[in-house]
């Protein structure tokens, strides 16, 4: 599947302390050239997880958090 950069999509993470996976929003990074060559794309998780940032975090400036739905 070839997916438009910067879409936001839903795809399973996996949790770090089980095997489980749920699915998560991320921001598709990659261009759809680079998808059709390499044959996957590049993502970044987006939470609104209040824990210690990880050295790679990037804050979005002005965002609200929304509370989920469910559905």
């Amino acid at each position: 599947m070839l997916l438009p950069q910067f879409a936001v999509v839903r795809v399973p993470f996996p949790f770090a302390d089980r095997a489980a996976v749920k699915h998560r929003p991320a921001l598709v990074l990659s261009s759809g050239e680079f998808g059709t060559v390499a044959g996957h794309s590049v993502l970044a998780m987006i939470t609104s997880a209040s824990r210690p940032p990880w050295p790679d975090d990037v804050a979005i400036a002005g965002a609200k958090t929304e509370q989920p739905t469910s559905g």
